[in-house]
């Protein structure tokens, strides 16, 4: 009788073979910033000057770099790189009689008083204050210099705008659609920091930000 054969070994090793295997859709990716709040912004403003001397080349390629960040429990938002001066921690801020619920508060940056905003109140989403807001992207467009106040920075990431889909229309009900460069696969909303800022200042009846 011959002998029963033992199959050979595999070459896979264990902790690769108990890696679970991915069917359908790939699961969301976590950010890949690092933990510490230190690191994030230095990573960050690295990559913003890696960004900008990258803009002429990414222009004449077709794409553009946005800086992406988390508002709430998962709505994803990208603002373009070019606009970003300064990421920092979440701070104590000041508040402001009468300003527009999207002033949040104002905030002191090396001696100059800026005012903090509140995007999702910007653009009609549902303000969720009890949600932990950790950091401020200090940005420049339209003329002024504001912080945004966000949950989570998320990284940055490179779009074709021809590859983008338009403004959902629940978006274009709340918010203008100009607002919007664009959707990536209906997950990430592209902003037009732009046309988000001047919309701002035209609420402010030209009140000094």
């Amino acid at each position: 009788m011959t002998a029963k054969q033992t199959p050979p070994a595999s070459n896979v090793r264990k902790e690769h073979a108990d890696l679970p295997v991915a069917h359908g859709r790939p699961t969301p990716r976590p950010s890949l910033l690092p933990k510490s709040k230190q690191s994030q912004r230095i990573l960050l403003e690295r990559a913003a000057l890696l960004a900008k001397k990258r803009d002429d080349e990414q222009s004449r390629g077709g794409h553009d770099s946005y800086l992406l960040f988390r508002l709430g429990p998962s709505e994803l938002y990208g603002i373009q790189w070019h606009y970003l001066v300064e990421v920092m921690p979440g701070r104590p801020l000041n508040a402001v009689p009468g300003a527009p619920a999207c002033i949040i508060g104002l905030f002191n940056r090396r001696g100059k008083i800026l005012s903090a905003l509140n995007i999702a109140e910007l653009i009609d989403l549902p303000d969720r204050g009890d949600e932990e807001r950790g950091e401020m992207i200090v940005v420049q467009a339209a003329g002024i210099m504001v912080g945004i106040v966000v949950n989570q920075l998320m990284g940055s990431q490179s779009y074709d705008p021809a590859h983008l889909e338009p403004p959902l229309a629940g978006f274009k009900k709340r918010a203008h659609g100009s607002y919007v460069h664009g959707i990536d696969q209906g997950k990430v909303t592209l902003l037009n920091l732009e046309k988000l800022l001047q919309h701002l200042q035209f609420r402010m009846n030209d009140t000094a930000l």
